[in-house]
């Protein structure tokens, strides 16, 4: 997915709303690493990016015992800009539909909310803050169950095939739906539903609205646990536009 591409015939105010609305909803690299360092071992780094299966999995796992965790720490920076990445596109779809009055509008808009606010504690504190506390809560409830450890490890295992033979399950179906053939049928106009007879529920959907622009909706579809993936964008329940990554 290139955005340069996307982002060439905008005006100076497009690029500005952009960029605006992209650094109000993009995800944070310092509270990613710090949700992989406190809470990595059940996925919580996967939550925060929105990775709900792969949050899930290590939840029940346990982080792989640790292995996946201590490995995923090097991958969810690229994994971190492709969401980045994901959302400015869609940002870009709406911004290019805004005719001059509503540019003008959202322009004086975010004028006036980028003035300082001395009082307003910035949300990337909160969330240190009660990954810090969460982390010292789980190391204390660690030490009063350390008599029922081998009862936990047993559920764990347990709870850890059960996943497994879900995820073989999820990345069978997925397989058969995530292939650039696919790709190819979805076609701008298309219904939400038209695109779910094709590529099945999506893994993850976004929403977003903007003043004059509706509702807009992001589908996106990943091949298991591999980097294949499709997003389809859905601007008030039409197929506005489509990006793959690596079919």
């Amino acid at each position: 997915m290139n955005n340069m591409l996307l982002k060439k015939d905008l005006s100076t105010e497009q690029l500005a709303i952009v960029q605006s609305e992209l650094d109000k909803k993009k995800k944070s690299k310092t509270v990613m690493y710090l949700a992989w360092w406190f809470t990595g071992g059940i996925g919580g780094h996967r939550y925060y990016l929105g990775d709900t299966k792969k949050a899930m999995a290590m939840t029940f796992t346990l982080g792989g015992l640790g292995f996946w965790a201590l490995l995923d720490v090097f991958k969810i920076g690229k994994r971190l800009e492709e969401k980045t990445e994901i959302l400015e596109a869609e940002i870009i779809n709406k911004v290019k539909s805004l005719d001059g009055s509503e540019i003008s509008e959202i322009k004086e808009s975010i004028t006036s909310n980028n003035k300082p606010n001395k009082n307003k504690l910035p949300a990337a504190f909160v969330v240190i803050a009660a990954l810090i506390i969460f982390g010292v809560i789980l190391g204390v409830s660690s030490n009063k169950t350390a008599p029922v450890s081998s009862t936990v490890a047993s559920v764990s295992s347990n709870a850890a095939e059960t996943v497994n033979e879900k995820v073989d399950i999820i990345s069978e179906k997925v397989d058969k739906e995530i292939t650039k053939e696919n790709y190819e049928k979805i076609k701008a106009g298309m219904t939400k539903q038209e695109v779910i007879d094709i590529l099945g529920e999506p893994d993850m959907v976004s929403e977003s609205e903007l003043a004059g622009l509706g509702k807009s909706e992001m589908f996106h579809y990943q091949k298991g646990f591999t980097m294949k993936a499709i997003d389809v964008f859905i601007s008030n329940g039409k197929v506005s536009s489509k990006n793959w990554t690596d079919l």
